[in-house]
């Protein structure tokens, strides 16, 4: 989970008993698993996207005495500020997936970097909200589409700015849906069924008219066909 009050950095030291004060929430931690996680949860607050090899030297840095872990998340603290004061910002972004992944993708999204992410599903697709840092919104967008397009068949349809938590919910865009394939067994026993991506709404009459990100994607799988 991302932390939304970011953490003071303490630094620069210049000797180990400034570097102590640092180190004043890791001292509790009694074992390397419980340093290691500080570690991992400094890094997982400023966003930064761990693979296997990144968890491996946490785990050995969390080997190490309290004081040098704090000064290594100190390290993170300064990092991550000095690039906000730079001109990076935090965005909250909500990318939409073309179809719902499996839970091995999952782990592989994260292996991929999305670490600083949650998923919603719906009926076709799924939804990833991510807290990306970044120089702009586009920037931040092409990251997230990056990381996702690493694990096979997945793929970023759109990418929307995350809902404020503290604002009413923004109107229901009009979306129009596509029906079912022409060999769905509703369709061929003269039914009316509803549209393709299970959700509730008005159905197009010609492919191109349809705007749903869900349909879209599965009319792409089916090769076009309505």
């Amino acid at each position: 989970m991302v932390m939304r009050n970011f953490p003071r950095s303490l630094g620069p030291f210049e000797n180990a008993r400034q570097a102590v004060k640092a180190s004043v929430g890791v001292k509790g931690a009694s074992s390397t698993p419980e340093r290691t996680a500080h570690i991992m949860g400094a890094l997982e607050t400023a966003n930064v996207g761990t693979g296997d090899y990144d968890r491996v030297i946490a785990r050995w840095l969390g080997t190490w005495e309290p004081e040098v872990v704090g000064t290594v998340i100190d390290w993170v603290f300064r990092a991550y500020e000095a690039g906000v004061h730079s001109g990076a910002k935090l965005f909250e972004l909500t990318a939409t997936l073309n179809r719902v992944p499996t839970d091995e993708e999952i782990d592989a999204l994260y292996e991929a970097g999305l670490s600083d992410s949650s998923v919603e599903y719906g009926p076709r697709d799924a939804r990833v909200y991510v807290a990306r840092t970044a120089y702009s919104r586009d920037e931040a967008a092409d990251s997230i589409a990056a990381q996702v397009a690493t694990v096979a068949d997945l793929r970023v349809i759109e990418v929307e700015d995350a809902p404020d938590e503290d604002e009413p919910p923004a109107p229901a865009r009009d979306v129009t849906h596509a029906l079912p394939p022409i060999d769905y067994p509703g369709r061929l026993a003269g039914a009316t069924p509803g549209p393709r991506c299970g959700a509730q709404g008005r159905t197009a009459l010609f492919a191109a008219d349809v705007s749903c990100p869900a349909c879209l994607a599965d009319m792409a799988q089916d090769g076009g066909q309505r």
